[in-house]
Formats: C-alpha cells, structure tokens, sequence
C-alpha cells in the first residue's frame, strides 16, 4: 500500500501513482507530441491505466499529430515497440482506438471508425473487427489454438517480424472506409 501511493518516476515526464500512469506537466504533449504514443507504451510496458486527466490530455492534444508527427522516426518506433511487446498489445490497440488517437495516428484508420458492414457475416463494426482480428492473432501466437489448428500456430510463430503481420491484420479492411 504505501508504494501505491508514493509516486515513481519511470521518465522524466511521466510517473506512477496509485496505480496509474500520469505527466508530469500539461504541456509535454504541446511540446512533443509523440510523446502521447509513448504514453500508451508506458502503460503497458508498466501495466498500469493511464489516469483520467492523462486520457483527458490526449484526447485534448490529438489535433498536434500532423503529417510531420505520423512521420517522425519516435512516433513510428514506439508504435512498432508497443506492437512487438510479449503482453497487453490487444489492450493497448483498444485503448488507443477508445481515445481516437488510432484515428489520428493512422488516418485510414479513422475512415473506418464505427464504419458499418451491411452484409451477413459482419456483425462489429469495421474498427472493432479489425482489432478483434489482431487479437486473434495474438491468442494465435501464444499457443492458445495449438490443439485446433497446429500449422497456423507453428506459421504465426515462424514469422520473423510479427509486428508487421499485426499491422497487416490491422490494416486488412481498411479500405472499406474508401466506400466501395
């Protein structure tokens, strides 16, 4: 209980209390946007939440993820660590897309947002579908269809970058929101 409530450091803008991740100043994501996709790595990689006020920021500061931002070198290599992490990637992808910051981050992405499917077999809406889709490639990965499916399993664990196949699965619907 009483590391609960002391504050930790992980980096200089960014602590832990009560459980939770926070910034240490409003400003941080004025002065460096990335640092709202870092954020996201901090949570899982400490897994913990991010604070109320910390999702307020984000929500607040998503408008600074321009062209020049989604192309920096940080921005990408952080989203790629968040991807390659052994735990909470699922998590972390739902977080993200429950700010919009997916939406911004990857603008197709938030083409697709809500997007219906007016067919049979879709019964989530694109988004959702797409991140459920990564999840299961996940549970994939950890084994969790070894039994029902022996070669898709050995396949998923054989590929050399699994973040790219992540992303391709993200990305496998996106062009629904380009209409038909």
């Amino acid at each position: 209980l009483l590391g609960y409530m002391t504050r930790r450091q992980i980096e200089p803008d960014f602590y832990i209390l009560r459980g939770e991740l926070r910034v240490s100043s409003s400003e941080v994501f004025v002065r460096e946007p990335a640092q709202m996709m870092r954020a996201f790595l901090l949570a899982q990689r400490h897994q913990v939440p991010l604070s109320l006020s910390l999702k307020g920021m984000i929500r607040e500061n998503l408008s600074l993820i321009n062209d020049k931002v989604r192309r920096s070198r940080q921005i990408n290599e952080t989203f790629f660590e968040i991807l390659r992490s052994p735990r909470d990637v699922g998590k972390t992808l739902h977080a993200m897309h429950h700010l919009q910051f997916l939406n911004q981050y990857i603008p197709e992405f938030g083409r697709i947002f809500c997007k219906v499917q007016h067919d049979l077999y879709h019964t989530y809406t694109v988004d959702t579908h797409s991140l459920f889709a990564v999840e299961e490639i996940l549970k994939l990965r950890a084994g969790v269809y070894a039994e029902a499916h022996p070669v898709l399993t050995r396949l998923a664990n054989d590929i050399e970058k699994p973040e790219l196949l992540l992303l391709a699965v993200m990305f496998h619907d996106i062009g629904k929101g380009e209409g038909k």
